[in-house]
């Protein structure tokens, strides 16, 4: 039984499909190579809890999505790279979160985002991001390398091998494509972007911003989500 959250995927796309309704007010896209992303990840259980607002994950290609957009990665500008690779742990200091630049950054994130993006919401994906998270920015594994990203899901109580057969599923990599073609078409250039209905925020250091506008409007909704069953 695999989920998949987004706009991406329609009914009639996938055999077996049924659609189900998930209240949110908040998408966050994002990818786990960004290290920036996982700064904004560390703040969205207590935006939640400021909030009431729900969180509704979005994987995107960063790769994908900064080409499709005419944008360039902080790593291709070597003043910028000198710049994010200070600011990134002094961010993280300020915010009490722990980080530690991984080594094997830039990562190939495509086997770690295909997983996400078959995970079910309202509970699956938010623990899987988590796990990912955590074992690229506070560990510093090698979460390309797919003998460690199935040990760190093993050690999280994931079906690894299930998740290795789902991100082999042709429509769990269009699913992914389509999040990252949807975030730039509603004007994402980077990540992580949070969108509150079609209002776009750019960058960790906009949550408070998205506390503000939530408070200033309330009752949003979460894209359809859609529950792919194999028979």
């Amino acid at each position: 039984m695999n989920w998949i959250c987004g706009r991406g995927l329609r009914l009639g796309e996938l055999p077996h499909t049924r659609r189900l309704f998930v209240t949110a007010n908040i998408e966050f896209f994002y990818d786990v190579l960004s290290p920036a992303a996982y700064l904004a990840w560390t703040q969205l259980d207590s935006l939640v809890r400021r909030t009431g607002a729900q969180i509704c994950y979005r994987p995107v290609l960063l790769g994908g999505l900064l080409k499709s957009s005419g944008n360039v990665g902080p790593l291709t500008v070597p003043a910028k790279r000198a710049y994010i690779t200070r600011d990134i742990p002094r961010c993280a200091q300020q915010l009490g979160v722990p980080f530690h630049w991984n080594p094997h950054f830039p990562f190939n994130p495509l086997p770690a985002l295909r997983g996400a993006v078959s995970c079910r919401p309202g509970g699956e994906i938010e623990r899987y991001t988590a796990l990912v998270y955590r074992a690229a920015w506070e560990r510093a594994l090698n979460i390309a390398d797919l003998a460690t990203l199935t040990d760190v899901l093993s050690a999280g109580g994931f079906d690894a091998e299930d998740v290795a057969k789902r991100i082999q599923r042709p429509e769990v990599k269009q699913a992914l494509i389509d999040n990252t073609k949807e975030a730039v078409q509603r004007g994402a250039f980077g990540v992580p972007t949070l969108f509150v209905e079609d209002e776009m925020f750019f960058g960790h250091d906009r949550i408070s911003a998205v506390e503000w506008y939530i408070a200033r409007s309330k009752g949003s909704q979460c894209p359809t989500a859609e529950l792919s069953q194999s028979p």
